[in-house]
């Protein structure tokens, strides 16, 4: 018996003794020896290899702690700061089973700082999980909040893009929501204020006052948990974002808005529209409406949207599986016009033309892979219409037509046909990828059917400041094989510049894309009673080429410029070599006059043997036959 009652007295010695332990580390402070290493140590166990210094941390469990200064410190880079924090339990609530949140009575946070890269550090040392887990279905539950007293004060977050300053943020136990912050960037601010008044116990929103920008409000009013509320947003400034974006950006408008978020069995579903009645960017009036409708389970909708300019007006249906990553979309742009789209954004090409018309609908499912997307996964029809189009008030098209058809394991189809600068235009083919992957045409042909050559050099400034007293049709062809070889054919009855006039125009062409060599096949033009001929090949890779040319019985008085050359005269040359290197060139000519003579200087007949090596131009054994020279006197050159 007497063990038994020795055992009982231990046994309330030691329960005293805990009891009074307790006591102390409940009452008493421990901040400095218990919290403060307990923050640092487990703090940098989280976030190793950074570390967390802290400065003095006062307080108790009964009353709460507080800390002045606090570091996040990664190698000799500070992370982010934090001025000072208090946080006063509320041990009714936590004796009471926590029902609700907060359990505290009160919150202050004063001076925290960080930005986008520090942010993005710490969070670099919580990888997401590698292991293929199906993510957790959230269940809807009925959130209650206690009352309790929140400050935030002086938070400043950084980014490349804008700042963020909070300067306060405080709800009371009233459930009095006040916030005054703004965003900043390039010495452009833009100020967010917040009056709201919450009911507690329910989580709601009952009332709310916001104001965005210089006159932009906002009202948000319904249920936080289950979430079931209303957003209006009305006359946002335009400007009030662009200039955060750059100074440089005119605009001038307003953006409204209402949605609905609500929760549907853990899902949150969004639906409603954003629009813009009225506006301008950059001088260019335009209106837009946007409905949309997020169905919480990865379903993306944007229903029948519309946007309206000077330019054109344009409507877009989308319909997207963003898990599945699965989209379609159709829409159209009617009345474009070239003449508002030319003043801005070509004012020198005088552009005129009214009522272009452009239709599609596509799907597609997204791949890393573009060419396999596009050839193998996408589905698209393209239509579009321009009745007319002129510059500098020359027709340079009209009834222009383009077709495009995309068909999952099928050649891709493109038609353009009708009139251009006076002639007509005609371009069809398709395209197909090989066993790599590459992209390549399939009869791919493009056909310009007498081009009037004065009429595109008057609609395009750049060229009409540069040739002068264009003449003549050209009619020219382009096919590209699958084997990416390009054959170009040109021919013209007549064409000109200059006072030049070329008549049976004939050139034919190849170039090969992949190997980087062309070849001119045939040349042949008239120039008065003389006629002109070339030919030659040439590889781009290697620099080397040859070629020959022949121009015969060629009048120069017939050229402006040589109108005082009398004569006829005939040229036939050969060269080889590398283009980059002159030294390695080598050529043959011979240039042969006859009639020949300058103003009333007498005429007579010559033969000149021109060679070029290494860089160097020689004339030998030239012959020269003039009519004042006795034969026995005719020279011979030799240089």
């Amino acid at each position: 018996m007497r063990f038994i009652g020795s055992l009982i007295k231990y046994l309330i010695y030691i329960s005293l003794i805990t009891i009074a332990a307790g006591a102390a580390l409940f009452w008493f402070d421990t901040g400095s020896w218990l919290a403060k290493p307990l923050i640092e140590r487990g703090g940098g166990f989280f976030l190793h290899p950074m570390k967390i210094e802290l400065g003095n941390v006062s307080g108790s469990l009964r009353n709460g702690y507080t800390l002045d200064g606090l570091r996040i410190i990664s190698g000799d880079e500070t992370l982010a700061v934090l001025n000072h924090a208090s946080v006063s339990p509320d041990w009714d609530l936590v004796l009471s089973g926590l029902d609700g949140i907060p359990f505290i009575k009160s919150l202050n946070v004063h001076g925290l700082s960080t930005d986008l890269d520090g942010v993005m550090k710490i969070a670099s040392v919580f990888p997401p999980s590698s292991e293929d887990k199906p993510e957790p279905v959230a269940q809807p539950f009925d959130l209650k909040l206690n009352p309790a007293n929140i400050s935030v004060r002086d938070i400043h977050f950084g980014s490349p893009f804008a700042d963020l300053r909070l300067d306060a943020m405080t709800l009371d136990e009233a459930g009095k929501f006040l916030l005054d912050a703004q965003i900043s960037s390039r010495d452009n601010v833009l100020p967010l204020t917040a009056n709201a008044d919450l009911n507690l116990p329910s989580a709601e929103i009952i009332s709310s006052d916001i104001r965005i920008g210089t006159k932009g409000t906002a009202k948000l009013l319904g249920k936080i948990q289950p979430l079931d509320a209303k957003i209006f947003l009305t006359a946002l400034q335009l400007d009030d974002f662009t200039r955060l974006i750059s100074p440089d950006m005119k605009a001038s408008g307003r953006i409204d808005a209402k949605i609905r978020a609500k929760d549907d069995e853990g899902a949150i579903q969004a639906y409603g529209v954003v629009s813009m009645p009225r506006a301008e960017v950059m001088n260019i009036p335009l209106n837009f409406r946007l409905p949309f409708t997020w169905n919480g389970r990865n379903i993306f909708t944007l229903d029948d949207a519309t946007l309206n300019t000077k330019a054109a007006g344009a409507t877009l249906t989308v319909r997207g599986d963003i898990e599945r990553m699965k989209f379609t979309a159709k829409g159209e742009g009617r009345n474009i016009s070239l003449t508002e789209i030319g003043t801005m954004f070509a004012p020198d090409m005088n552009l005129r033309g009214e009522g272009g018309y452009v239709k599609f609908d596509a799907d597609t499912e997204y791949s890393d892979d573009i060419t396999a997307m596009l050839f193998q996964r996408t589905r698209a029809d393209v239509k579009a219409d321009i009745p007319s189009v002129s510059a500098m008030g020359i027709s340079a098209a009209e009834n222009l037509t383009a077709n495009i058809s995309l068909k999952p394991g099928t050649v891709p189809h493109i038609s353009v046909g009708g009139k251009t600068f006076g002639g007509k235009i005609f371009a069809r083919g398709g395209a197909v990828t090989d066993s790599q992957g590459t992209v390549k045409p399939e009869g791919l042909v493009m056909s310009i059917v007498n081009l009037d050559l004065p009429s595109l050099v008057r609609a395009i400034p750049q060229l009409s400041g540069i040739i002068e007293n264009p003449q003549g049709k050209i009619t020219a062809r382009a096919a590209i094989s699958d084997t990416l070889n390009v054959n170009a054919k040109i021919t013209s009855d007549r064409v000109g510049a200059y006072g030049v006039v070329l008549t049976g125009l004939n050139a034919d062409a190849d170039y090969d894309i992949t190997g980087g060599t062309a070849a001119l096949h045939d040349f042949t033009a008239n120039l008065g009673r003389g006629r002109i001929t070339a030919r030659g090949n040439a590889d781009i890779n290697t620099g080397t080429f040859s070629a020959k040319a022949d121009a015969n019985n060629i009048e120069p008085r017939i050229i402006p410029m040589l109108r005082d050359v009398a004569g006829s005269y005939s040229l036939k040359a050969d060269a080889s070599g590398n283009f980059t290197d002159l030294k390695t060139i080598k050529a043959q000519a011979l240039l042969t006059a006859r009639n020949a003579g300058y103003s009333d200087v007498k005429k007579g007949n010559a033969d000149i043997p021109i060679s070029m090596a290494g860089g160097v131009v020689k004339v030998s054994d030239a012959s020269i036959d003039s009519r004042e020279v006795p034969p026995a006197s005719r020279p011979k050159l030799t240089s």
